[in-house]
């Protein structure tokens, strides 16, 4: 007569668990949704991280050219 022991089927419940889990994951597709679709054909982006307090030179001028527009 075969025994299992609760520590063995604890493990195997463990096995198959994880197993679920990774396939899941490994066959789950990856769809892109286009959100919002901006027109920037001759326009200018500035990313600012805003880790400085000063403004620099840099930033005036591109502020001054943003005001004209």
């Amino acid at each position: 007569m075969y025994v299992i022991q609760s520590k063995r089927i604890y493990l195997i419940l463990f096995c198959l668990v994880i197993s679920t889990i990774a396939f899941n994951i490994s066959t789950r597709k990856q769809e892109s949704i286009q959100t919002v679709a901006l027109p920037v054909n001759n326009k200018v982006i500035v990313l600012d991280a805003g880790h400085r307090t000063e403004k620099t030179a840099e930033a005036l001028v591109v502020t001054a050219y943003q005001k004209r527009r």
